[in-house]
């Protein structure tokens, strides 16, 4: 696959899961990045790289990470 269409295929996979787990990510922190309201739940400590293999390829994610609040990956 990856030598008809390129790196497409995966850079899709890798952009379409990355904003899955940012969706994720804000639901349940209760605001998006950088936002300051009085629902927050808790605050973002960064990311880390985590990677996933799929039919498309080898893609790497950007994993959230939480100040107190547990996210499984």
């Amino acid at each position: 696959m990856t030598r008809r269409f390129g790196h497409a295929p995966t850079a899709h996979a890798a952009s379409t899961l990355n904003g899955l787990l940012e969706a994720d990510t804000k639901a349940l922190c209760g605001t998006g990045r950088y936002e300051r309201t009085n629902a927050r739940r808790d605050t973002r400590a960064g990311s880390y790289a985590r990677k996933l293999q799929t039919k498309a390829g080898e893609v790497t994610l950007k994993a959230p990470r939480l100040r107190s609040l547990s996210f499984e990956t």
